[in-house]
């Protein structure tokens, strides 16, 4: 029943509700009927943003793809349908995208989901309006402080091992511009970049490629954001066993 709610919630009947009765029948069984009620079916009409100053709600409506009324042919695609999964799914991308242009402590709050009671019109079979009942949603952001890429450093923790930190700096710099804004995503390709550099450096059989983690710290004072990438060995771990609590019927190594 929860599967068939979420089957329409996904179509834009989102007060769909699936009752389920049992009726027994002969040879001890059960007979489930499944009683669907669709309820009204309900698009988002419009979706606005409180606290931003920075970007305009069209540049931050821009970045959503899965609840976008505004989009192209949104109706036919399906993106003026709401489920709080893809609304959350796209506020996250909202936020990337101020972490990406140099608002790394930018937060966005909680969604306010309003049904509201609207007059639409109509053109076929001849023009009409109607009522409908639509979504309005309002998201508060909260966008902080500009914040630009200061030092950036490559520290290593191999254990002899001939790393050259200096290089290695030089290449992670090619892409990272210190004074320009802080780009969460630009950091995260330095720090591939960097760990592919490591792993083909290393180059020992059966040895783990070494791990490097990109460790960025907020400077408030001066609206700076520091970065170290520090290199390190891998973890490697094996797994000694597996085991399955509750089962009654078959015993472990049936499951395994």
């Amino acid at each position: 029943s929860r599967a068939i709610e979420a089957a329409l919630g996904d179509l834009g009947y989102p007060q769909a509700a699936v009752h389920v009765r049992y009726r027994e029948v002969p040879t001890a069984a059960v007979r489930a009927n499944f009683e669907v009620q669709d309820g009204p079916h309900i698009t988002v009409a419009r979706v606005s943003f409180e606290g931003n100053r920075i970007f305009s709600d069209k540049k931050l409506r821009k970045q959503m793809k899965r609840v976008a009324p505004e989009a192209r042919f949104a109706g036919l695609r399906g993106k003026d349908i709401y489920t709080p999964a893809r609304l959350e799914e796209d506020l996250e991308r909202v936020g990337e995208y101020y972490r990406n242009h140099g608002y790394p402590a930018a937060r966005v709050g909680r969604p306010e989901v309003e049904v509201v009671e609207t007059r639409m019109r109509h053109w076929l079979p001849v023009p009409r309006r109607r009522a409908a009942t639509r979504f309005h949603i309002s998201v508060p952001v909260q966008e902080g402080q500009l914040y630009r890429l200061g030092d950036v450093r490559v520290r290593s923790e191999l254990a002899g091992e001939d790393f050259d930190s200096r290089s290695a700096e030089a290449l992670v710099l090619r892409r990272l511009k210190p004074a320009e804004p802080y780009s969460q995503e630009e950091v995260e390709r330095a720090r591939d970049m960097l760990a592919h550099r490591s792993a083909r450096a290393s180059g020992k059989a059966g040895t783990a490629a070494p791990e490097v983690d990109a460790i960025p710290q907020l400077e408030p004072e001066t609206r700076t954001v520091r970065v170290t990438f520090r290199v390190r060995e891998a973890n490697p771990y094996i797994v000694r066993r597996i085991e399955f609590l509750g089962a009654k019927r078959f015993n472990d190594r049936y499951y395994r």
